[in-house]
C-alpha cells in the first residue's frame, strides 16, 4: 500500500462574491445620495433666485405706482431693473444646466453600474449552473461506474454507496450507511484501517493496491483499492472517497496462468532429461552399438519429443480458447471423411500399443460446424484413449445419427476407467490422474481444451465412466 501527497486546490468562498456584491451595492447607494444631495442645493438656490425676482418686481411695481412724478427717469430705471432681471434669469438658467448635467452624469453612473451588477451576475448564475451540471456528471458517473465508489467521513463512517458496490459487497446502501469500513475488512487485516485514518489526517492519496474484502455472505473476494481525501474549505480534510474494484477474477487467472506455466515446465524437463540421456548413451557408445539399438533409441528420442510438441500445441489451444483468438468458421463438414481419416491417423498408434482399435463410422455423415476445432476435439479424445489404455484394451471410435437429429461421436474404451471424483473432475484445467493408477501421466489440458472448443462449436461433451470398468467421451452435435 503506497500513499502519495497531494496540494488541495484553494477557491474563494462564496462570501467573497457576496461580499463583492454588497460593496458594489453601497457604493451606488451613496452616490445616488449624493446626488440627491447636489440635486436638493440647486433646487433651493433656484427658489432662492425665484424669490428674490418676485421682491424686485414687487418692488418695482411700486416704485413705478408711487413715481409717477418722475416719469422722465422711469424708463431708465425700468431697463436698470430689466438688465438685473436678465443678470438672475443667467444666473438660475446656469444653475439648471449645471443640475442637467450632474443628474445626467449620475443617470449615467447608475447605467454603467447596473450593467455591471448585471454581468457579474449573469457570470455568477452561469459559474453556478456549469457547477451543477458537474455535479450532475458526476453522480451519474458514480451511479453508474463499473468500479465501487463509496465515501466515509473522518471516524470512517460510511457516508455514500454506489450501486457497483452492492454488485460487489453484496450489501444494500440502506445496510451500510452510517456503518464502519471494518464491516467490509477481514479481521487479520484490521491494520490497514489505521493506514486509512494517517492518510486521512495526512491529507495524501491511497494509491491503487491489492487487498481482501468481505462480502454481506462473508466470502473474501481480492479486491483493488485506491482512496482520496475529500477537501472541504481550504485545506481542511473531510473524509476519503474510496474505489474499489473485484479483481477476483483476474487474480484467478493469474494464478491458472502460473500454475500452466508450472505444469508445462514440470511436463517438459522429465522428457528433456530422458532425451538428454539417450543423446549421451549414443554419443558415447555409438561406435560399439548395432543398428537395432540407434533405431530404439531414435524412436525413443522421436516419441519424447512429439509428447513436448503435444504439451506445447495444447498449451497454445489452451491460451488461444481462453483469450477469445480463436475464430470459429461454421460450414457443411463432412462428418465420415474427417472421422476416417482420424481412424488412419491412430491407427498405427493403436496397434504399436497393442490396444484394439475399431471403428463404427456411419457413412454421409454431414454437420454444420468448423472443421478445425471439430478435428481437434475428436483428436484429443482419441490421444486421450491412447494415453490412458494398455495393452489388451479395446477402444471403439464411433459416429452416428442419433434420433431427433443430432449426431453423436463417441470414443469408448475398457481401460481403468474413473470414479465419480475424478469423472466430475475430468474437463477442468490440469487434471490429470495419478501416474500410479494408470501408468502415464498427461497435460491436463486435453479434455479442457476440447471441453472449451465444444462450447465454442455449440457442441456437447459428455463422460460416462466408472472405476475399472472404461470411460465413454461422447460428442453431441
Amino acid at each position: 500500500m503506497t500513499t502519495n501527497t497531494i496540494k488541495p486546490t484553494k477557491r474563494f468562498p462564496a462570501k467573497a462574491s457576496i461580499g463583492f456584491y454588497c460593496l458594489a451595492l453601497l457604493a451606488v447607494v451613496s452616490l445616488s445620495i449624493w446626488s440627491v444631495y447636489n440635486t436638493s442645493s440647486a433646487f433651493n438656490q433656484f427658489a432662492e433666485h425665484i424669490e428674490k425676482l418676485e421682491l424686485e418686481l414687487d418692488k418695482l411695481r411700486s416704485k413705478e405706482a408711487s413715481a409717477t412724478a418722475a416719469a422722465a427717469n422711469i424708463e431708465d430705471f425700468r431697463a436698470l431693473k430689466l438688465a438685473e432681471l436678465r443678470r438672475e434669469t443667467a444666473k438660475v438658467a446656469q444653475v439648471c444646466a449645471e443640475f442637467q448635467y450632474e443628474g445626467i452624469a449620475t443617470v449615467l453612473l447608475l447605467i454603467g453600474f447596473s450593467a455591471f451588477l448585471l454581468y457579474h451576475n449573469k457570470r455568477f448564475v452561469s459559474e453556478s449552473e456549469v457547477h451543477v451540471e458537474t455535479t450532475r456528471k458526476l453522480a451519474l458517473l458514480v451511479e453508474t461506474s463499473f468500479d465501487g465508489i463509496f465515501s466515509v467521513d473522518g471516524q470512517l463512517l460510511i457516508q455514500s454507496w454506489s450501486p457497483a458496490c452492492q454488485r460487489i459487497f453484496g450489501f444494500s446502501r440502506e445496510e451500510v450507511l452510517g456503518s464502519t469500513l471494518s464491516l467490509l475488512w477481514p479481521p487479520e487485516l484490521g491494520h490497514e484501517l489505521q493506514v486509512y485514518r494517517k492518510a486521512m489526517a495526512e491529507g495524501v492519496v491511497i494509491s491503487p493496491y491489492e487487498s481482501r474484502a468481505l462480502t454481506k455472505s462473508g466470502k473474501e473476494i481480492s479486491v483493488s483499492i485506491s482512496a482520496s481525501p475529500v477537501l472541504a474549505d481550504y485545506d481542511r480534510v473531510d473524509g476519503m472517497t474510496i474505489v474499489v474494484r473485484d479483481v477476483s477474477f483476474e487474480t484467478t487467472m493469474r494464478q491458472q496462468k502460473e500454475d500452466l506455466i508450472a505444469a508445462l515446465a514440470h511436463d517438459l524437463k522429465n522428457p528433456l532429461i530422458g532425451s538428454n540421456l539417450l543423446l549421451e548413451i549414443i554419443r558415447e557408445d555409438f561406435a560399439t552399438m548395432g543398428a537395432e539399438s540407434v533405431r530404439d533409441m531414435t524412436s525413443r528420442l522421436s516419441a519424447t519429443n512429439n509428447r513436448m510438441i503435444e504439451t506445447i500445441n495444447e498449451m497454445l489451444d489452451v491460451y488461444r480458447l481462453e483469450s477469445g483468438a480463436i475464430e470459429i468458421v461454421s460450414k457443411p463438414t463432412d462428418l465420415s471423411g474427417l472421422c476416417y481419416e482420424l481412424e488412419k491417423d491412430f491407427a498405427f498408434a493403436f496397434e504399436r500399443k497393442k490396444i484394439a482399435f475399431k471403428s463404427e463410422i456411419a457413412a454421409d455423415l454431414s454437420v454444420l460446424s468448423d472443421p478445425n476445432l471439430l478435428r481437434r476435439i475428436i483428436y484429443n479424445l482419441l490421444d486421450n484413449a491412447l494415453k490412458y489404455c494398455t495393452e489388451g484394451n479395446t477402444v471403439t471410435f464411433s459416429a452416428s445419427l442419433c434420433e431427433g437429429g443430432s449426431t453423436e461421436i463417441a470414443v469408448d474404451d475398457d481401460g481403468p476407467g474413473l470414479d465419480d471424483s475424478e469423472r466430475r473432475r475430468v474437463f477442468q484445467r490440469l487434471f490429470r490422474r495419478p501416474v500410479s493408477a494408470t501408468g502415464s501421466e498427461g497435460s491436463g489440458l486435453g479434455l479442457y481444451a476440447a471441453r472449451l472448443m465444444s462450447d465454442l462449436i455449440k457442441a456437447r461433451i459428455e463422460c460416462q465412466s466408472k472405476i475399472n470398468s472404461g470411460t465413454k467421451f461422447k460428442i453431441i452435435l
